[in-house]
């Protein structure tokens, strides 16, 4: 029950003497003069002075007043004097010769209080006089409005209250926060080392006309409801006989009658039912006064309260009812009550809990018998619910309880639920009930299996002795128990489980059916439990199905690959998943050993596709194993006819790759679609493996038949500098084009390899060849934006004039397009020169393209002003890119040039546009009409321009 907070009493310990950095600072290491230098630190007078005071040491204090020290000095931290330390202890001689040196008996600290407060809430009663005969004013309010009465009635202070009072302090007062002295002294009931009786301090401030339904603003207590939470009867008594209002509620809803509950005094309580309160009023959040008796686990207050008519049935906000809380506390009496006084066994939480099931779960099986009997009384029957929640916190009792009713139909589910749980001694009850132990459950699994894979041998156990089937198999792979106990991980140890179910009858030969046909023995193959395989193996396991011998081979097995060939394990089954031998496995995984050990088992017919897929996954010495064993380093693989030099060269691996040459391998050999070793390296960017297969005498120009992709062009599209320089050397063709007649060059040129271009400009390469698209090697440097391109390009001669086939742009309507200012600049000042040195009357930007649109056109077109306005400046655009006429209505009217220009350069100022029109050559044909409407454009609205003036259109 919140009340008032007890004001504390004054701090008596005394403040630091001294900044703890100033400390620091004095003990630093510094040369003596810049010491001497430094500020000295001052000892603090406060400390020493409030703690002589503190301790009484009145021939200390007398010393430090001779001394000089000013009595109403302050600590720092806590704002107190050695006055107000002296009056919290009362120390009488300390106060009386303070006081005789002037010091202020009004002197507060930071808190507010006086001396005065400090000595009443201590009890100090000549203190008190004496402060009062010196001045120390009576009712003096602290920052939380409280005085030195409120102090005296919270501590039980008496003597000092009747002092106070007669003195002239107020009674009435009632503080900012509806705080009052009759709040304190029903709080000070509750606090457990307050001296004295409080009876007559409460009768004292009664008969004083101290307010007696005054509630604290913030939560709205009142004293009656603190003292009903304090478990004094009399001092309950005492204020409702006053006139304490006992249905008063404070903001969240709380009654004297719920203090008295929270309190847990019954006589409280009692007394309080007499005056007919309503025993079900509890707080906001619905929570009554029973259902905190519950909680509270006072019962014998709850057995009061429910025969006072309290409802079992009362909800609180979380869905909880005083019976179902009951249920939980697991007091049989409580809740027999509640069933007498109408409690509803159907009720549940949100969650659906009712009193039964909430039983079952905490395990109070007496509780859990009456509320069976109470359900079939009234119809309802929540049993599985709270057989479920029985299982869940092994309650075998419970559960067995529960079985006996024959309420509870459905078994399975919580059999299910304790065996993944591994509760077994609930497991034991619910074997002997009859159980179906074969059911599988939503996952498809039995109990035995969820045991099994989880490796519970004892559960395990249990179930087997129960006859439960070891050979089932899972609907969805055909897995069994046995199976699910190899795939478990050593740490497990599943030997013992598969020792349960092998002596049980499991099946070691059952298949699973998954597309893998994997066996109990495949499965410990693969998880290497060496036990588990000599168990199944003696068990009469089969060892082709499931071809362990693959699996064998593939953790390198070497041991188990013997014992598996003498017993007659077939190594030229292929496994059912992707159809490998097990030399194959070996050979992928590199297990070196295995190879010799399957080898040794006889010749196979997979050697050359083992040889293959070693030299593909990088593993030499099974290599130099298998070649020594007969494998031909040039026998293709059958489903793909793909070399070993070929993925060897694919996977970038040199040594590989040089191991293979050594062995005689065919530095040309190719696939069915033309693809070469040197292919392969060139298009995975394997520039050493692709330098060392040209040094071998690998053709550079071999092509792929279905792309037409050389050598020469992947190398250049993966930037392998070196490599095209070895090609080139080679004397690869440097002009050869694919199907989509793309050339080195261009390839080189579109991914930016400008090292590559390099040494095909200085091999001689075609620059004017054009792909099937229409641009030339060049063109595409101009549109990608690659200026290094564009400028080497330029410098080997490339035509700066030429055309796309497609759609006849030209280098310079590229480049206006691109919005590349450096590349448009080039291009255009390029394409400016070769005009004037040919002698070409044509203005090149009067050059349209295939859709009738100019380079002028294609800047506007992206938005690259700039661009636009370099056009300008640089006198090439053609006076008749925009043509000027005068309308029906008046209006200017401009080509679709000009007009786009005006559009796109609307938010420039009058003097830039002007500025830019002016710099341009006469030639441009911009009329003053053309530039008064540009200026006009940039103020107005588009469209928004008047009729010029005839003599300035004439001028």
């Amino acid at each position: 029950m919140a009340a008032p907070a007890p004001n504390q009493a004054p701090a008596s310990a005394p403040a630091p003497t001294q900044n703890a950095a100033v400390r620091r600072q004095s003990s630093t290491k510094q040369p003596l003069a810049a010491a001497a230098r430094q500020p000295q630190p001052q000892p603090d007078p406060v400390g020493p002075f409030v703690q002589a005071a503190h301790k009484g040491s009145l021939a200390e204090v007398e010393r430090l007043i001779q001394k000089g020290l000013d009595v109403n000095m302050a600590g720092a931290q806590d704002g107190n004097t050695p006055l107000i330390a002296a009056s919290a202890f009362g120390h009488d001689a300390v106060v009386a010769t303070m006081l005789a040196a002037n010091a202020d008996p009004n002197k507060p600290n930071h808190q507010g209080r006086a001396p005065l407060a400090a000595a009443a809430e201590g009890g100090h009663l000549s203190t008190v006089k004496m402060l009062l005969s010196k001045g120390a004013a009576h009712d003096a309010p602290s920052r939380i409005g409280d005085t030195p009465l409120f102090l005296a009635a919270l501590r039980g202070r008496l003597q000092v209250l009747n002092t106070l009072l007669d003195a002239g302090a107020d009674a009435k007062r009632i503080t900012p926060t509806g705080n009052t002295a009759l709040i304190m002294a029903a709080q000070g009931v509750t606090i457990a080392d307050a001296p004295g009786d409080f009876v007559p301090i409460i009768k004292l401030l009664i008969s004083r006309g101290c307010p007696l339904n005054s509630a604290v603003t913030e939560t709205g207590v009142t004293a009656l409801i603190v003292a009903a939470a304090g478990g004094k009867p009399e001092v309950v008594k005492l204020l409702i006989d006053a006139g304490c209002d006992p249905f008063s509620r404070m903001k969240n809803g709380s009654t004297a009658l719920m203090g008295a509950v929270q309190g847990g005094n019954e006589n409280v309580v009692a007394l309080l039912l007499q005056l007919k309160m309503d025993v079900n009023l509890g707080i906001n959040d619905g929570a009554s006064p029973l259902l905190l008796a519950i909680e509270k686990q006072n019962f014998p207050v709850a057995e009061r309260l429910l025969a006072a008519g309290a409802d079992p049935n009362q909800r609180r906000a979380d869905g909880l009812t005083p019976l179902i809380f009951a249920c939980m506390r697991g007091r049989l009496d409580v809740v027999q009550t509640m069933l007498r006084s109408g409690g509803d066994v159907r009720i549940c939480t949100p969650q659906g809990g009712s009193p039964l099931v909430l039983a079952c779960e905490y395990g109070h099986l007496p509780i859990v018998e009456a509320l069976v009997a109470e359900e079939a009384r009234v119809g309802a029957n929540s049993t599985e619910t709270g057989m479920i929640a029985s299982v869940s916190q092994n309650r075998p009792d419970v559960v067995r309880f529960l079985i006996s009713t024959g309420r509870c139909k459905d078994k399975e589910v919580p059999f299910h639920m304790a065996v993944r749980s591994r509760i077994t001694p609930v497991v034991e009850v619910l074997l002997r009930s009859g159980v179906m132990i074969d059911t599988p459950g939503t996952d498809h699994q039995t109990p035995l299996f969820a045991a099994a894979a989880a490796g519970y041998a004892d559960v395990v156990q249990l179930l087997l002795k129960a006859r439960c089937n070891p050979n089932f198999q899972r609907e969805t792979d055909g897995v069994t128990p046995l199976m699910a106990a190899c795939l478990l991980p050593n740490e497990v140890n599943p030997s013992p489980l598969v020792k349960l179910m092998l002596d049980a009858g499991a099946n070691p030969n059952l298949m699973s059916k998954d597309g893998r046909k994997n066996t109990a023995l495949s499965f410990a193959i693969l998880n290497e439990q060496k036990e588990s395989i000599e168990m199944i193996l003696n068990a009469g396991a089969n060892v082709n199905l499931g071809t362990p011998i693959v699996r064998a081979a593939q953790v390198g097995d070497v041991e188990l690959i013997r014992m598996l060939g003498k017993r007659g394990a077939d190594p030229s089954l292929a496994r059912a998943e992707d159809k490998l031998h097990a030399l194959v496995v070996a050979a992928y995984h590199g297990r070196d050993k295995a190879i010799d050990a399957l080898l040794a088992l006889g010749p196979s017919a997979k050697l050359g596709e083992a040889f293959v897929t070693a030299a593909g996954a990088n593993h030499l010495k099974a290599v130099e194993r298998l070649q020594a064993a007969g494998a031909n380093p040039n026998l293709p693989r059958e489903e793909d006819n793909v070399s070993a030099l070929m993925l060897a060269s694919q996977a970038g691996s040199l040594k590989m790759v040089e191991l293979l040459l050594s062995m005689g391998a065919d530095v040309n050999y190719a696939s069915p679609n033309g693809t070469s070793a040197l292919l392969c390296a060139c298009e995975t960017g394997r520039e050493n493996v692709a330098i060392c297969l040209v040094g071998a005498g690998a053709n550079p120009n071999r092509v792929n038949r279905e792309t037409g992709v050389s050598p020469l062009i992947r190398a250049c599209e993966t930037g392998m500098t070196k490599a095209v320089q070895a090609l080139v050397e080679a004397r690869a063709d440097l002009n050869h084009k694919n199907k989509f007649h793309q050339t080195a060059l261009m390839a080189a040129t579109f991914f930016g390899h400008t090292e590559c271009m390099k040494a095909l400009l200085q091999g001689g390469c075609n620059t004017e060849i054009a792909c099937d698209k229409g641009p030339t090697a060049f063109l595409m440097a101009v549109e990608a934006g690659k200026e290094e391109a564009v400028a080497l390009l330029l410098e080997h001669k490339a035509n700066i004039l030429t055309r796309r086939v497609d759609n006849g742009e030209t280098a310079l309507m590229a480049a206006a397009a691109s919005g590349n200012e450096k590349i448009g600049l080039t291009v255009m000042m390029g394409t400016k020169a070769a005009v004037e040195k040919g002698g070409i009357t044509l203005r090149p930007l009067r050059v349209l393209d295939r859709a009738q649109h100019s380079c002028l056109w294609h800047a506007m077109e992206n938005c690259n002003h700039r661009i636009a306005e370099v056009l300008l400046v640089v006198q090439l655009a053609s006076e008749n890119t925009g043509t000027i006429s005068v309308g029906a209505d008046g209006l200017v009217k401009y080509g679709p040039v000009v007009d786009r220009i005006l559009m796109q350069l609307v938010n420039k100022t009058v003097g830039e546009l002007l500025t830019t029109i002016m710099a341009a050559d006469k030639s441009l044909g911009l009329t003053l009409s053309l530039r008064l409407a540009f200026g006009l454009y940039a103020t107005r609205a588009p469209h928004m321009l008047v009729e010029p003036k005839p003599a300035e259109s004439n001028r």
